[in-house]
């Protein structure tokens, strides 16, 4: 089977929500990271500081449910995350 360069998925954080208040944040961008690890088998994965900023534009503790990331292989086994943000008409 042939692997996709470029594909985007949405992810979502509920599991992050679930648990305790404290850094909500956090655990959301690993959760971001063990999502994207499983369905590429990358072993580096880079969080792009834009998405970053948007699980914590509310604050550490108020995340988004679910995210919708673009991912982007650069190398063999890395790939970059980045936030698509869909501007409806």
């Amino acid at each position: 089977m042939q692997e996709k360069e470029n594909f985007e998925m949405v992810i979502s954080l509920r599991e992050v929500q679930t648990g305790k208040r404290a850094g909500r944040a956090s655990r959301a961008i690993r959760e971001i990271r063990r999502e994207v690890r499983r369905h590429t088998g990358a072993t580096r994965v880079i969080v792009d500081p834009l998405l970053a900023e948007l699980v914590l534009g509310r604050g550490r503790n108020r995340c988004p449910s679910k995210v919708t990331v673009a991912i982007s292989k650069i190398g063999e086994k890395t790939v970059i995350v980045k936030s698509v943000l869909k501007v409806s008409a």
